[in-house]
């Protein structure tokens, strides 16, 4: 892509505040981002957070979130268009992942929704525009990785990691064997230093030609053996 990436950052930027009236880009930027100048260490961060379930209450901060992590952590494996397009047909969750019960937040004192991520069983929204076979397969007692996003002020701060070891713990405790998942690019050294294994590359078709490459992935859970992690 011959976009340079700081002008990716500019226009994600740009189209996380399109179409909001003046308040709805206040409230965003004073409440939905952290202020900078209050994020603790990395030392420290996990000391000032909450892994918890997520509440359906929370299903739109939850989006502003992923929306925003995927506009600026993905910018630089994909072009804006690419990303728009794919937040407009696809999104960053489904819904009823929260309901299901195995779909965390890592929040602050004051409520702010910093990370997220999750399991399910049932088929993924996206699974309709994957060309050629299904990009993520929970078979005979697996499950699926859902919407691992990351508030991007704080990304690389242990985060992801802490929703991850949550959810594999509860994947373990819930009997699941196998975790799999469709990645975004940006997101595959990640996994790779978590233990997954790649399993090719998956395309979602996306309107007017566009597409919006994953990696498949994949992870056996040893039962019993992330208790005490």
């Amino acid at each position: 892509m011959s976009t340079a990436i700081n002008q990716r950052r500019t226009d994600s930027g740009r189209a996380l505040h399109r179409g909001r009236s003046p308040k709805q880009r206040t409230l965003i930027t004073s409440k939905a981002r952290p202020n900078r100048e209050e994020i603790p260490p990395a030392s420290e961060l996990k000391d000032t957070i909450a892994i918890r379930q997520a509440r359906s209450a929370e299903i739109p901060a939850l989006r502003d979130m992923q929306e925003r992590s995927l506009r600026l952590l993905g910018a630089a494996f994909y072009a804006p268009r690419q990303i728009a397009a794919f937040l407009t047909e696809v999104g960053t969750m489904d819904e009823a992942v929260v309901d299901e019960g195995h779909y965390f937040v890592a929040a602050n004192a004051d409520g702010a929704i910093l990370a997220s991520g999750g399991w399910s069983r049932q088929t993924p929204g996206y699974e309709r525009a994957v060309i050629g076979s299904a990009g993520a397969r929970n078979g005979a007692g697996g499950a699926i990785i859902r919407s691992v996003f990351v508030e991007p002020a704080l990304a690389r701060r242990g985060l992801a990691t802490a929703i991850m070891t949550k959810v594999e713990q509860d994947a373990d405790a819930n009997r699941v064997g196998t975790l799999s998942m469709m990645a975004t690019l940006s997101g595959l050294a990640f996994y790779a230093r978590l233990g997954y294994q790649t399993n090719g590359e998956k395309m979602v078709v996306l309107a007017g030609g566009l597409r919006f490459p994953f990696m498949s992935m994949s992870k056996s859970l040893v039962h019993g053996a992330l208790a005490a992690s």
